[in-house]
């Protein structure tokens, strides 16, 4: 059988149909509206104007005082940094409003092109779907502003004082937040209505969905973890209930569908037999380019065979482990939340400030503009530890299924002893860098700065970033020498691979070090000293063999 015929089966070429075709009907329906507000534009100008008009004057004299005095706690302020930082929000709220407000006239002047889009629901269904859709974005925001957002503000106002700051909010950033999260609980409300599309088209069943409910209670349960501890059940309940519920209510709507099958609405315009063949036909011609891109020449299609069956070997090695995998994600990432939760990092900035001399440890000042940033630093780092006790286990997971097909060689059982080598280096090279380098090196940065006549004051995530690099990232970078020792002993690459391969080492390290906050600047500080190290690695490498080559005669 055919490797794409494989690949891409009948019913999975179906199910790609339908949603390529609601993906076009909701493009033209989106052409459509604009089109139509532009060439109703004198008939839509006045219901955009009287609608900014009249919520303009309901935000200044109603929304705005109702918001600052209904989500803040009283010990939180906000502050604008210009004077004309409300009003220009303000008008935001008031344009974005009255966009909202214009959308069913242009939709009442559309509906004629409406009413004609190949859109796979029966007609008595899709009357109801703008109005189900309209009404429950509204419940969505509603529901942040009067319950999530007050439990959320008081969480970071408290999360804040525990570490020794005055909660304060800087204008523009609050109101980001605000509009930014209460668009995402707007669409998060969308759930059931998302679920009984996908089952009226055919896309996905009630039966998918129920077999799939502990995916809901995982997510569920995730956000509630992050957002509230055990010790804040109502910010808890406010997430993970709020998710529930509308997986619940997706359930139910998914399980009042009657047939989806083509009987039950129009005939699409692209034929499911030619549909199939021009899709395995891209397919294979995309996936062929990106495997000859990693290949020395243009891959045949026996090579292409191979490759795919070698990585569905590893794939179904990756799947029987999984749970095992997220189970110990899971626990580092929420252990390490937790340690750090709400007290933490508040113990941790006042422990490096001991740490320092006192006549400069009294010279800096540690402030904490945006509250938020102390609960994300917390998720961030539990993440980051999360990720990095992944890999040995990944790793003696799918190498049965790599060496079985002759894609590398070497014995697995290394990869529990990488573990203890990186766990060893985090603990024992990272301690000591926060005991005595860290401290160190913040003196002297601020003994620079006071040398120059200048008055330091530290933002906390800087800080805490500065601390983290200091102790995690010295650990990893004293882990590549011995990761580089380990697998070449153990077989897992060669020496002469490691030698050849020194530059493509070199540039993961940058691109992976690219990916954390501080910019190149910091790229360079932490991938050039992995690189070094690597270097250091080979060096210990090289002498070995040179050590073996004269006890046995042979070259190293």
């Amino acid at each position: 059988m055919r490797l794409i015929e494989r690949l891409l089966s009948p019913a999975l070429a179906r199910t790609a149909l339908r949603v390529h075709t609601a993906i076009q009907a909701g493009r033209r329906a989106v052409d459509i509206l604009v089109r139509t507000a532009g060439r109703r534009f004198p008939v839509v100008a006045p219901v955009l104007l009287v609608g900014f008009i009249g919520l303009f004057v309901a935000v200044r004299a109603v929304v705005w005082p109702s918001l600052v005095g209904a989500l803040l706690p009283p010990d939180a302020t906000v502050t604008a940094l210009t004077p004309v930082d409300v009003l220009f929000f303000q008008i935001q709220l008031a344009a974005a409003g009255a966009a909202l407000v214009a959308l069913p006239p242009v939709a009442f002047l559309a509906r004629d092109a409406l009413a004609g889009l190949e859109i796979p629901l029966l007609r008595r269904r899709r009357r109801w779907l703008a109005p189900a859709a309209a009404c429950l974005f509204v419940l969505g925001v509603a529901y942040a502003f009067g319950v999530v957002f007050p439990l959320l503000f008081d969480l970071f106002a408290t999360n804040a004082q525990q570490g020794g700051f005055q909660p304060n909010y800087l204008l523009v950033e609050w109101v980001e937040f605000l509009v930014l999260y209460a668009f995402l609980f707007g669409v998060v409300a969308e759930l059931p209505l998302v679920m009984y599309t996908l089952a009226a088209t055919g896309i996905a069943s009630y039966r998918r969905f129920r077999r799939r409910w502990w995916v809901s209670l995982v997510v569920a349960g995730a956000l509630g973890a992050v957002l509230g501890r055990t010790e804040r059940p109502l910010t808890f309940l406010a997430v993970a209930g709020a998710l529930l519920v509308l997986y619940a209510a997706g359930l139910a709507a998914s399980a009042r569908v009657g047939d989806p099958s083509p009987g039950g609405r129009r005939d699409a315009e692209v034929d499911p037999d030619v549909f199939l063949t021009r899709v395995r036909a891209i397919g294979r011609r995309r996936l062929r380019g990106m495997a000859s891109a990693f290949a020395d020449g243009p891959v045949t299609d026996d090579e292409f065979e191979r490759w795919i069956a070698d990585a569905g070997a590893v794939a179904r090695r990756l799947r029987r482990w999984a749970p095992a995998v997220l189970g110990l994600f899971a626990a580092v990432a929420g252990g390490t939340f937790l340690a750090l939760y709400p007290d933490g990092v508040g113990l941790l900035r006042a422990d490096l400030l001991a740490r320092l001399p006192p006549e400069r440890a009294a010279a800096v000042s540690v402030v904490l503009l945006k509250p938020p940033k102390a609960v994300e630093f917390s998720v961030a780092v539990a993440l980051l530890f999360g990720v990095l006790s992944i890999p040995p286990v990944l790793l003696y997971a799918v190498w049965p299924a790599v060496t079985d097909r002759g894609l590398a060689g070497g014995d697995r059982r290394i990869f529990p002893v990488w573990g203890a080598v990186l766990v060893g280096c985090l603990a024992g090279v990272g301690t000591a860098s926060y005991v005595w380098l860290t401290p160190e090196a913040l003196s002297t940065l601020l003994a620079d700065a006071r040398g120059h006549g200048l008055e330091l004051t530290l933002r906390l995530p800087a800080l805490l970033w500065f601390v983290l690099y200091g102790t995690v990232g010295m650990g990893l970078v004293a882990a590549v020498p011995a990761t580089v020792v380990l697998f070449e002993r153990a077989g897992v690459v060669t020496y002469r691979t490691l030698v050849r391969r020194w530059r493509a080492v070199a540039f993961g390290f940058l691109v992976v070090a690219t990916t954390a906050p501080g910019g190149m600047f910091m790229a360079f500080a932490i991938a050039v000293p992995a690189t070094l190290t690597y270097g250091l690695g080979l060096g210990a490498l090289r002498f070995e063999r040179l050590v073996r080559g004269r006890r046995t005669g042979r070259p190293g």
